[in-house]
């Protein structure tokens, strides 16, 4: 697949797992108002976008925007796994709202530990770097 823009990969992530009209220039805003704080960061691998929370203690909370098929997006979190630990985390929990990425988790080589979730959230994945 092409290199997409940042504010693209955010219009297909919103159209695919919000639909009914939310408007992906908001939530590109709200992401690029998240960044100010030192707290955030936003890390991109091949369509992905993962949005970090440190928090602190050597594991963040995740939260991603993709337009990458499966095959991609496993290298895409493959790629980032690998940053994440290289950077000194030791764990980092993602917010899982589709059941296929615990899949996707494990074919890039990693184990998830399912966390229980909050009604109409989804649920976590916790991941061991």
């Amino acid at each position: 697949m092409a290199e997409m823009t940042p504010q693209e990969i955010v219009k297909t992530e919103v159209e695919r797992s919000m639909p009914g009209g939310t408007d992906w220039k908001q939530v590109y805003a709200n992401l690029h108002n998240l960044v100010k704080d030192p707290k955030h960061r936003i890390f991109r691998a091949n369509n992905s976008l993962f949005i970090i929370n440190n928090n602190g203690d050597h594991t963040a909370d995740i939260a991603m925007a993709t337009a990458d098929n499966a095959h991609e997006l496993a290298q895409s979190i493959k790629e980032f796994f690998m940053s994440m630990r290289k950077c000194g985390f030791t764990e980092v929990t993602f917010a899982i709202g589709r059941p296929a990425m615990y899949r996707v988790i494990e074919r890039a080589g990693y184990k998830a530990q399912i966390l229980p979730g909050v009604a109409n959230q989804g649920s976590k994945a916790k991941v061991t770097l």
